[in-house]
């Protein structure tokens, strides 16, 4: 009855597209998918809305940490936008390494931040800007080296600070 996706990046939107197909329930990891055409296919499934479809769920997770809740507490009292931000001091990982393929870590470590940061606020992403480091070796690359700016139907605005060039010394988040 449930399918729970926990594969390589790359592969969870075809599964998530065929589980849904053969009416099973889905838990997918994070991403949900790497591509836009995998997303409209999802989309797609779920334009005639829910009822009598199978449930979809994907596994983000910082938003139901005590603290995530508790901000979110004080957050829904506020009287202004939200100005906000977040960042993750993710490590160097190898240039050869899976998680930089088929979107590579943004879309497949950041998108908790995304999720975390539209939770917060309560609304829909307006627009959003990026920014890459550009280092001058090969020793880091600028896809996980990426300020993200995103702003809110309500006017927050949200920055992630992604970074693979901060200290070991540092924590992660």
């Amino acid at each position: 009855d449930l399918i729970l996706v926990t594969t390589r990046h790359e592969t969870h939107g075809s599964i998530v597209i065929d589980a849904l197909n053969a009416g099973k329930h889905v838990f997918v990891e994070k991403p949900l998918c790497t591509n836009i055409e995998e997303l409209q296919a999802i989309k797609d499934f779920y334009k005639d809305g829910t009822y009598g479809k199978p449930t979809l769920f994907v596994g983000f997770n910082r938003r139901f940490s005590p603290c995530a809740q508790e901000l979110k507490k004080q957050a829904a009292q506020r009287l202004n936008p939200l100005y906000a931000t977040y960042q993750m001091n993710a490590g160097r990982i190898e240039a050869d390494h899976w998680v930089h393929k088929n979107g590579g870590r943004i879309v497949g470590e950041a998108c908790h931040i995304v999720d975390f940061m539209t939770f917060l606020t309560g609304c829909s992403v307006k627009s959003y800007t990026t920014q890459s480091l550009k280092p001058s070796t090969a020793y880091f690359s600028c896809s996980d080296n990426q300020n993200i700016t995103l702003e809110y139907e309500d006017g927050s605005v949200c920055s992630i600070n992604y970074i693979a060039v901060g200290s070991k010394e540092y924590p992660k988040e």
